[in-house]
């Protein structure tokens, strides 16, 4: 399909996170993406929705639950009503959807990890709030060992503060093992990089790009 033009058919939503560079690098990245097609012309992009929305804190410990899920959802109610289709950036954030709910327009991302990556057992870098919840063994249906919480947790807020990021260590660890970069933050670190670590961006956009592509 490269140099081939895609048919803008459908809308997106896109919600961003803990930081609002989540959304940002992703919608950059799926703009390429549509590029790499050969979209150059406004009307060769499909309608985009980007919310940046000022969620309460999420990575600390004593982050409010209730709160933050009403939040997220104040978010995808908003889009719904105008996108075919809703993704959330963060990670993290996936924690706070309702137990069991359920949302056709919604592309979760631990659903498209889970179909592309191998049943093997997986070593995560992620937030505190993901690793202590487990969010991704949960999710992804496997093992997951959570590695470097504390420090990846300085790193993300590092990263989340506009800051360049020492990011030797975790190519070191992925270059041994199959490494998820957990956090949407890592992906904002390694854009533009040639690693060995899995990247859900790539894999998000992908599965984005097949459905906006699907005829009504």
């Amino acid at each position: 399909m490269k140099n081939q033009k895609l048919n803008p058919q459908k809308s997106l939503g896109i919600i961003s996170g803990a930081g609002p560079m989540a959304g940002a690098v992703f919608l950059q990245q799926l703009i390429s993406a549509y590029q790499s097609y050969g979209a150059w012309q406004d009307n060769d992009f499909p309608l985009i929705q980007l919310i940046n929305y000022p969620f309460s804190d999420m990575l600390s410990d004593d982050y409010a639950k209730i709160k933050i899920e009403q939040e997220l959802l104040t978010c995808i109610n908003q889009l719904e009503q105008h996108c075919d289709y809703i993704i959330i950036c963060c990670q993290t954030l996936h924690l706070f959807l309702p137990d069991a709910y359920q949302n056709h327009k919604l592309i979760n991302i631990f659903s498209v990890l889970q179909e592309a990556l191998p049943k093997n057992k997986l070593h995560v870098i992620a937030s505190k709030t993901s690793a202590i919840n487990k969010i991704h063994e949960i999710a992804l249906k496997r093992t997951c060992e959570y590695i470097m919480v504390e420090k990846a947790q300085l790193l993300i807020n590092q990263i989340l503060m506009g800051k360049s990021v020492d990011v030797s260590e975790i190519e070191d660890i992925a270059e041994k093992q199959m490494l998820l970069l957990g956090c949407t933050e890592f992906s904002i670190a390694f854009a533009n990089r040639k690693t060995k670590c899995i990247d859900p961006y790539p894999y998000l956009i992908n599965k984005v790009i097949h459905l906006l592509q699907q005829t009504i």
